[in-house]
C-alpha cells in the first residue's frame, strides 16, 4: 500500500467531518519516495486510521479544542516505512506511552452511546489496541513517539516495506 496516497485518501474521504466540525487534518508531503508497505489489505489502514483519528477528536473534546490532526509518512530504516498519526489532544502521559496499547487500559473510563458529546469523549481502551494487533500482525510495530511542536500526541506504526509492484495490495 502507498501511505501517502492512502492517507491522501482517507483524508479526502473524510473532508466533509472535517469541515463540518472545524476540524483540519493535514497529510504532510513525505521526502522519500515509494513508501510502500509490505502486502496488507486496504481494510487494516482503514482500521489504524480510524481508530487512531477516533482517538485523537476525543483528546481533542477532553481539552475542548478544534482536533488540530498531522498525518506523517516515511521510511524507518532499511526495510521499514511508518506512518505516524499526530494531534493537539490531551496528550498520553509518560508513563501510559506503553500501557495504551493493552487491551482495556483507559486513563478515561467508559461511556454509552445515549452520552452527551463530552462524556463519549473518554474510550473503551481498545482502539490502539486494535492498532497494536494489526502493525504487529504485519512484522511492524506501534508506539507513542515525541510530537513535533505545537501537537500533543504522535501514535508511530512502523510496519516491513514493499514495492510499488501493482500485485502489492491484497484485495478484498
Amino acid at each position: 500500500i502507498d501511505l501517502y496516497g492512502f492517507a491522501r485518501e482517507f483524508r479526502s474521504d473524510l473532508s466533509a467531518l472535517f469541515d463540518r466540525r472545524g476540524m483540519d487534518l493535514t497529510v504532510e508531503r513525505p521526502a522519500e519516495y515509494d513508501i510502500y508497505t509490505k502486502k496488507m489489505h486496504r481494510s487494516e489502514w482503514s482500521s489504524i486510521l480510524l481508530n487512531l483519528l477516533t482517538n485523537s477528536i476525543k483528546a481533542a473534546k477532553r481539552v475542548q479544542r478544534p482536533g488540530r490532526f498531522l498525518i506523517r509518512v516515511g521510511t524507518a530504516g532499511p526495510g521499514f516505512v511508518f506512518l505516524e498519526f499526530i494531534d493537539n489532544g490531551d496528550g498520553i502521559p509518560r508513563e501510559n506511552r506503553e500501557r495504551v496499547f493493552d487491551a482495556f487500559f483507559t486513563t478515561t473510563g467508559g461511556s454509552s452511546g445515549r452520552d452527551s458529546d463530552a462524556t463519549q469523549a473518554i474510550g473503551t481502551g481498545l482502539g490502539l489496541k486494535i492498532v497494536a494487533d494489526i502493525a504487529q500482525s504485519a512484522g511492524g510495530r506501534a508506539e507513542v513517539v515525541d510530537p513535533p511542536d505545537g501537537y500533543a500526541t504522535s501514535i508511530r506504526i512502523t510496519v516491513p516495506a514493499g514495492s510499488p509492484e501493482p500485485d502489492n495490495e491484497v484485495e478484498a
